[in-house]
């Protein structure tokens, strides 16, 4: 799924443009209801540019670097009376996700690992919140790949043990295929699908039955998950869900790591399954499946189902 959006990715264009590319770029009733919501999520940048520039120009802060971020928002490394904080901002499009992290950091403030909130605010369309700021620290994808692999498999299997005593308090079992069906079409087709209006290329590759990766062979996505969901079996244990409060996007770039102690950022709501299955989901697709390693290339070549980097 990662390359998927890895060749989309390179075909991006500047964030800074104005909000008034909106009206210049023609839309008609033909045009998928999912391509005019990736234009009006795209060009919401310059309603977080016009915030940024009034908090440098305006008010005490001072931006120091840009931080990486996703879902829609800006993240940026700022001091302000002083103080170094990371300041997260995003426009009216995200504001459900960026009012749920909010929410969950600040049930959560009282675990030694959970980021505080220092303040939130608005200006104009734009909502923002200053985070305290863990310093130094560097994400657990660094950590791993500068320390051996012991060191690193202690820290996972104590960040599993610290969330099972704290965050994983199981409320209920329940059983759902529909759940489950929604989650996998939701989650995963339908986001590929969302770029087929703005790639040709990855809607040429989602419809080979296999695809060649340096060289290797793999079974394509949409065939991997026919063949899951035409087994009996594994529905049965798929759709069978330990419901509790997890983080929801517990990926290597959500781990901070500080003196050997972790701490989590940018939790996700955004999951029809609460099961910590999810959490354990999302550190192998980090672990295994190389996810930062793949959305960090930057050459990616594609001849017909054949993909080499």
């Amino acid at each position: 799924i990662g390359l998927f959006f890895i060749f989309f990715k390179q075909k991006k264009i500047s964030q800074s443009e104005s909000i008034n590319q909106l009206e210049i770029v023609k839309r008609n009733s033909k045009q998928s209801k999912i391509y005019h919501e990736f234009l009006d999520d795209y060009f919401s940048f310059s309603s977080i540019s016009n915030a940024i520039e009034y908090f440098e120009t305006k008010t005490n802060c001072l931006i120091k670097k840009q931080l990486v971020g996703g879902s829609g928002a800006k993240v940026l490394l700022i001091e302000f009376n002083k103080r170094l904080l990371v300041r997260k901002l995003t426009c009216s499009l995200n504001l459900s996700k960026f009012n749920f992290q909010i929410k969950w950091l600040n049930a959560n403030k009282n675990l030694k690992f959970i980021p505080n909130i220092i303040s939130t605010g608005n200006y104009d369309e734009v909502s923002y919140t200053d985070i305290e700021y863990i310093n130094p620290s560097i994400t657990f994808s660094e950590f791993i790949n500068k320390n051996e692999v012991k060191t690193s498999e202690k820290i996972i299997f104590g960040i599993i043990k610290k969330l099972n005593l704290t965050i994983y308090k199981q409320k209920k079992i329940i059983y759902s295929e529909k759940i489950l069906k929604k989650y996998v079409q939701d989650k995963v087709v339908k986001k590929i699908e969302k770029l087929f209006p703005l790639s040709i290329e990855i809607e040429s590759l989602y419809k080979y039955k296999y695809l060649v990766i340096n060289g290797k062979s793999f079974l394509n996505l949409s065939f991997c998950i026919d063949k899951i969901m035409s087994n009996t079996k594994i529905v049965k244990s798929l759709s069978t869900f330990n419901v509790s409060e997890i983080h929801g996007d517990l990926t290597l770039e959500n781990i901070l790591i500080k003196d050997r102690d972790f701490f989590l950022i940018d939790p996700n709501n955004e999951n029809y399954i609460s099961d910590k299955i999810i959490d354990y989901a999302k550190l192998y697709q980090s672990l295994n499946s190389g996810y930062e390693f793949l959305f960090q290339l930057k050459d990616v070549q594609i001849n017909n189902n054949r993909i080499s980097f």
